[in-house]
C-alpha cells in the first residue's frame, strides 16, 4: 500500500519501504497533485509550479514525461494520474496521503466535544514533520496555504485544551508558538489566558504589550478588539477569565 507524505519533505513509501521519487521536478509535480488530490489541475498551473514564471516551450511534453515516470514508480490500484482536458487529476484515497488524514481528523475534531476533540487534534498535528513541501521549489503559495491551515487547527486545538483547563501545560507550548508566530492574535490571546489562569497576570500583560509593539512596528496596526478586551479583563482581574466553558 502507498503512503504519501507532504507535511514536511515529500516522501513516498510502499508497504513501509521508501520509494525514490526521482528528479526535483518530478517530486514537485507529485507534491502539487497531492495537494490538489481528486481535483483537476491545468498543465499551465503545473508548469508555473515546476518552472516559475517562465516555463520552457517544452513544458507540456516535459510534464507528460514526469507523469509517465510517476505512474511507473507509484503503480498501485488506488493511485491514478489521469489526463483530463487541459491538465491532470490525481485520483487517490485521501487516507494514503498525510494531508488527507490530517484534514479528516481535524474536521472530525471540529464536530466533537472538547474531551473527544483534543486527542484527534493531537493525532492530526503530529502528522506534521516540519515545513510542508520542504525541498520543493516554486511552491511557496501552496506552502503558505498549508501552513495557515496548520496554524488554524493548532489554535483550535489550543482553545479546546484551554476550555478543558490545561492552562499550566499549555504555557510553555504557547510561549514557543507565539515567538514563532508573533502576529497571530488567537495565539496571543490563548497565551495571555493561560498565563492569567496560571497566576502570571503580569506576564500576560507584557505579552500583550509586546504584541501591540510588533503590530505597530511591522504592520502599522493596533491589536484586534478582542485582544484589547482581554487586556482590559486581565487589568481588572475579571473572574470570568477563569471560567471553563468546555463544549
Amino acid at each position: 500500500m502507498l503512503d504519501l507524505r507532504i507535511l514536511g519533505d515529500v516522501r513516498a513509501h510502499r508497504d513501509g519501504q521508501p520509494v525514490e521519487l526521482g528528479t526535483g521536478q518530478q517530486c514537485t509535480l507529485l507534491a502539487v497533485l497531492l495537494v490538489e488530490a481528486n481535483r483537476e489541475v491545468t498543465s499551465a498551473r503545473l508548469a508555473r509550479y515546476l518552472w516559475g514564471s517562465r516555463p520552457p516551450t517544452s513544458a507540456k511534453s516535459c510534464i507528460q514525461v514526469h507523469v509517465s515516470r510517476l505512474r511507473t514508480l507509484l503503480a498501485d490500484p488506488d493511485f491514478a494520474i489521469r489526463a483530463v482536458p487541459g491538465g491532470y487529476r490525481l485520483d487517490i484515497d485521501p487516507e494514503q496521503v498525510d494531508l488527507g488524514r490530517f484534514i479528516r481528523l481535524v474536521e472530525l475534531a471540529g464536530r466533537q466535544e472538547d474531551w473527544v476533540a483534543v486527542p484527534l487534534y493531537r493525532e492530526a498535528l503530529a502528522l506534521w514533520r516540519g515545513r510542508p513541501l520542504a525541498m520543493v521549489e516554486h511552491t511557496a503559495p501552496l506552502t503558505r496555504a498549508l501552513t495557515e491551515r496548520y496554524l488554524l487547527e493548532l489554535e483550535n486545538s489550543i482553545e479546546a485544551r484551554l476550555r478543558l483547563g490545561e492552562h499550566q501545560q499549555l504555557v510553555p507550548e504557547l510561549i514557543t508558538a507565539s515567538h514563532e508566530n508573533p502576529l497571530r492574535p488567537r495565539l496571543t490571546a490563548a497565551l495571555m489566558t493561560a498565563l492569567y489562569r496560571a497566576g502570571r497576570a503580569a506576564e500576560a500583560l507584557r505579552y500583550y504589550e509586546h504584541t501591540r509593539w510588533m503590530l505597530a512596528d511591522e504592520l502599522g496596526l493596533e491589536p484586534h478588539a478582542d485582544l484589547r478586551r482581554l487586556q482590559e479583563a486581565v487589568l481588572r482581574d475579571d473572574p470570568a477569565l477563569n471560567l471553563l466553558t468546555s463544549r
